[in-house]
């Protein structure tokens, strides 16, 4: 009888027959279910987590190239190295450069984290903001582009470049952090950039890191001239010289496509925190 019980799974009781409980429940086991609904909560949580990062680490490296590709300051930046003092000047322009974009950013962190603090009123206006910013600036780049020089004309850097290599390093020095901060294209993106690495899901490191990434793309215009003298020498003047001319004859077209870069991104980001975001969420 115990055999049969064993192998049916039945107890003989009687004239009847009754199922006997066979399997992991006759053990105390739990029958195998699926994820419990906290298991989900969390991978849902994980997923939004990893799109909003790939999101913050695009928009922080676009609009980092966006203000490191000015012709304007890189050319200051060579033409500094092409004067007498530039093993002293070269070098104390990019340190006034950096020194600037970090003060800048700095601000634009302080101000993206006021901006979270009162989430009611704050997303409409800044959107607004951002979005005016990014039409100024097409139209900005729109008569960057009109008014360049026609193909007969010889393009001439602007006379205060052309003083620049008689610039002591103190007045270099100065110079860099004046064209970092002084400059209503890097102004906006800056903030744009602010405003998306200081969201409130993002930790306090990872916000740090890439506040310093966003600082180092943006240098890049400047520091790659400057890094290429400081390691080449005297040899370098030749090269600087083919970067200058090319700058010159190609200053219009570069600084329009710039300065509309950094526009389309200023207007993508506000169109889509006014009308395609979740105000509660990304809208700032």
């Amino acid at each position: 009888m115990r055999d049969v019980e064993h192998r049916t799974g039945l107890v003989v009781k009687g004239d009847q027959y009754q199922k006997h409980a066979t399997g992991p429940r006759a053990f105390g086991q739990q029958p195998q279910l699926g994820p419990s609904s906290a298991v989900v909560s969390r991978r849902i949580q994980m997923g939004a987590r990893v799109r909003l990062m790939d999101g913050v680490i695009a928009v922080t490296v676009a609009t980092a190239l966006a203000v490191a590709i000015s012709p304007m300051r890189t050319s200051a930046a060579i033409l500094v190295l092409l004067s007498n003092r530039a093993r002293r000047a070269g070098p104390l322009y990019l340190v006034g450069f950096v020194v600037g974009i970090s003060f800048v950013t700095f601000l634009g962190l302080v101000l993206g984290t006021a901006a979270d603090l009162d989430r009611s009123h704050t997303p409409t206006i800044v959107s607004v903001v951002i979005l005016a910013a990014g039409l100024l600036l097409l139209g900005v780049a729109s008569w960057t582009w009109q008014s360049r020089p026609r193909d007969d004309e010889a393009p001439v850097l602007p006379r205060w470049l052309r003083e620049i290599e008689s610039l002591s390093p103190l007045m270099a020095l100065g110079l860099g952090f004046g064209l970092a901060v002084f400059s209503f294209k890097n102004l906006g993106l800056i903030l744009l950039a602010a405003l998306a690495i200081t969201q409130p899901d993002i930790s306090t490191v990872t916000k740090t890191l890439l506040s310093i990434a966003f600082v180092i793309v943006s240098c890049l215009g400047v520091a790659i001239p400057v890094g290429w003298y400081m390691a080449s020498g005297d040899r370098a003047t030749k090269t600087l010289t083919v970067w200058k001319d090319w700058l010159t004859r190609h200053n219009s077209w570069v600084t329009a496509a710039s300065t509309a870069l950094g526009g389309l991104l200023l207007v993508g980001k506000g169109i889509f925190d006014l009308f395609g975001g979740d105000g509660s969420q990304t809208s700032r």
